[in-house]
């Protein structure tokens, strides 16, 4: 839907829109900048859509085309480029949702959604924010992601049945996980994030034939069900003979019924289910009830030196009983000694997890 302004361009109405992110001026506050003409100026100019005052960006650099729903850049003979993902474009490029749009020296994420207020500020600072964008976009578009696998073994025995995938990079500043999704979280960019570390996670295991197991993470903006069904229905388009399973943080699981139309798709999928970090916050045995994941896994925060502490190993042995009358296999995380490793095979866990049994590495072909 559009009306006609004084200038006579159309302006889109109701629907959500285009939007720009990015710092206007140089060591700015970082904006959005919503699109929201049929066609958008950019330009040194005070009068064009987006005015970018600075030097390197030419009196009337480029322009954005909103046309049948999609968003087309388009450089106006510009001194120093416009770019898209890194590279300078020299004829109407689409552009879509996460990719990096660049006139001259200044960057901005596309996204699409609905505005409440044209200029609403980022709480970054402005050199946080221009980090985040070439890092981020380095490392999603060049698939720079490091899928490391730490063993899943059973307790008697000791013998691998899996691996989990935790995700690394060579990039300077997101070497960890903590540190990518936060730089993922300033642009808002986490499931891609969460979808890639799977993609590749699977895509490298390539010494690793069933049985064994390969656990995969999700992210909790991911949790909606629909887009992450369809990641995980191209997952196994690509390799469908390694059985997977979907870990799921604890604390992210809050809708019953969305919950329960995601067990069923995985199911359909025939990919299985644990819940990650269980008792890391509220232990929430309403959804471990209506649910029934085929693993539990117990938080580090509840294994770490158990040996140790009677009342605990009576509330983990209560959860365990419990899950185990459920037909829920049980998971020990974060052994990091025979001490625990020990109490954890008397009290009838059947896997672990942890340092005990081998760190976090790649697989060795």
């Amino acid at each position: 839907m559009s009306m006609v302004n004084h200038d006579g361009n159309a302006v889109l109405l109701g629907l959500a829109q285009w939007v720009l992110t990015g710092a206007v001026e140089t060591g700015g506050s970082v904006t959005q900048i919503p699109v929201h003409t049929a066609k958008f100026q950019v330009g040194r100019r005070p009068d064009v859509n987006l005015s970018l005052p600075r030097n390197s960006v030419s009196k009337l650099h480029a322009e954005l085309v909103n046309v049948d729903h999609l968003l087309i850049v388009r450089d106006l003979h510009s001194t120093n480029g416009t770019y898209v993902n890194g590279r300078r474009i020299s004829e109407d490029t689409p552009i879509d949702e996460g990719d990096i749009v660049q006139f001259a020296d200044a960057e901005f994420r596309v996204s699409r959604k609905q505005q409440t207020s044209v200029d609403q500020t980022m709480a970054s600072s402005p050199e946080e924010w221009q980090w985040a964008i070439s890092s981020i976009n380095e490392l999603l578009h060049q698939r720079q992601l490091i899928p490391f696998y730490q063993p899943i073994v059973e307790l008697q025995g000791g013998t691998v049945i899996g691996y989990e995938v935790l995700a690394r990079s060579a990039i300077s500043r997101l070497a960890t996980p903590y540190e990518m999704f936060q730089a993922a979280a300033l642009m808002g960019v986490e499931s891609a994030l969460s979808v890639l570390s799977r993609e590749m996670g699977l895509e490298q295991a390539t010494s690793l034939t069933a049985p064994t197991k390969l656990f995969l993470n999700t992210h909790p903006a991911e949790h909606d069900g629909k887009g992450l069904v369809e990641s995980l229905e191209k997952l196994l388009q690509s390799r469908s003979d390694l059985p997977i399973v979907l870990e799921l943080h604890e604390g992210a699981i809050t809708d019953l019924g969305q919950m329960r139309e995601l067990r069923a798709e995985l199911r359909r999928l025939r990919i299985g289910l644990a819940f990650d970090d269980f008792g890391a916050g509220q232990s929430r045995l309403v959804e471990l009830a209506e649910i029934a994941p085929d693993y539990l896994k117990f938080d580090i925060g509840l294994i770490r030196d158990i040996h140790t502490s009677q009342p605990r190993r009576q509330l983990v042995g209560s959860i365990l009983k419990l899950s185990g009358e459920m037909g829920i296999t049980s998971l020990a995380e974060g052994i990091e000694q025979e001490a625990e490793a020990a109490v954890c095979r008397e009290m009838g866990f059947t896997l672990a997890q942890g340092f005990y049994y081998g760190r976090p590495d790649r697989l060795t072909k």
